[in-house]
């Protein structure tokens, strides 16, 4: 299924290097926290009061972070395929180990 062509990209030094770079200012961030509010961001489908809930922390906070994620990576996340885009580049970092 659609795993096996993300694992056969992962294999491909393009697609890793568009995800390293598109993600690389996470991925340089003192701690994990963006990336992880990120992940759990889009797994929500974007609903701020479900992300926040399921990482217990204020609607504030997420939506700080979530505006300190989009001037990191230079996106505006309320655009539907910067978000596909996003997902699509961790759903790679995560399958490459």
């Amino acid at each position: 299924g659609i795993y096996e062509i993300l694992i056969g990209l992962t294999a491909d030094e393009h697609v890793q290097s568009y995800a390293d770079t598109l993600l690389s200012p996470l991925l340089q961030s003192a701690t994990k926290e963006l990336l992880d509010t990120l992940q759990m961001y889009l797994n929500e489908n974007g609903n701020v009061t479900k992300t926040s809930e399921k990482l217990f922390i204020h609607r504030r906070t997420l939506t700080y972070r979530l505006q300190k994620i989009q001037e990191l990576l230079n996106v505006n996340m309320d655009d539907a395929e910067i978000r596909f885009i996003l997902q699509f580049c961790l759903k790679i970092k995560q399958l490459s180990g």
